[in-house]
């Protein structure tokens, strides 16, 4: 499953742009690790920059956010 939970809706763009909410899109960026830490670290640094985040802990469900809704960018963690 997708976790989402973490994304933000008050989101008002980068530092400075006067970008808000209804004249710019959010990038959405996937998560992939199976540390949670590690996706914790990553959602709230890439939140506080304006991007939109989902996560996944292994890559079946990386491939069903995919299938479900796919992002702009992918983070995967590859050993």
């Amino acid at each position: 499953m997708c976790d989402t939970s973490h994304a933000q809706s008050n989101w008002h763009g980068p530092i400075g742009s006067g970008l808000t909410p209804a004249r710019v899109e959010r990038s959405t960026i996937l998560i992939v690790d199976d540390e949670p830490l590690n996706v914790d670290l990553l959602e709230q640094v890439l939140e506080e920059l304006g991007y939109e985040t989902q996560s996944a802990y292994n890559g079946k469900e990386a491939l069903d956010c995919v299938a479900a809704q796919a992002p702009d960018l992918i983070l995967l963690d590859v050993m």
